[in-house]
């Protein structure tokens, strides 16, 4: 293949990449994954988040200036059984639980809007994440989310490398 062309390819699968993790992260609203109640590595994912919910507190804690963007995925509650999580950024404990302020645009919640500061109990935290050296620490939901996707071999190993541990 001509150079130029495997480079201006390169190029574009980087472009598009970059806008699928910045509408994932920063909330365009426009990436949905639906969680079914039977998938088996959602439910571990999210669970390794609830389990290692301490280390995310604790570091967040340490004020370290290199680690940044502390974030929860929160789960709420909608009409009709509909459930769905989202990102709140700015997070902190309060005396009645947590409270954040909504990162990425709610598709089925309404009465929610990007920006707004919301409350919330400890068991409605399903992930947590936080960025080190541009790279991204915990999001276990991402991480399963991947194993389903229909990625290439060299796309996974791409989004891989965002991530800053081994987990």
């Amino acid at each position: 293949m001509d150079p130029f062309a495997l480079t201006l390819a390169g190029l574009l699968l980087a472009l598009f990449a970059g806008i699928w993790l910045y509408k994932y992260f920063f909330g365009s609203g426009e990436f949905l994954y639906e969680v079914k109640a039977d998938d088996l590595i959602m439910q571990e994912a999210m669970k390794k988040a609830r389990a290692t919910l301490p280390e995310f507190w604790e570091l967040k804690q340490q004020g370290n200036p290199e680690m940044t963007d502390f974030s929860l995925k929160v789960r709420f509650q909608g009409e009709e059984d509909i459930k769905e999580h989202i990102w709140l950024g700015d997070v902190e404990k309060t005396k009645d639980g947590f409270s954040g302020y909504i990162s990425n645009e709610p598709q089925f919640l309404g009465d929610l809007k990007v920006g707004e500061c919301v409350s919330f109990l400890e068991e409605q935290i399903t992930d947590w994440m936080y960025m080190k050296d541009d790279k991204v620490y915990g999001n276990y939901t991402l991480r399963a989310q991947m194993q389903n996707m229909s990625l290439s071999d060299k796309e996974m190993v791409e989004c891989r490398a965002m991530f800053g541990d081994d987990s």
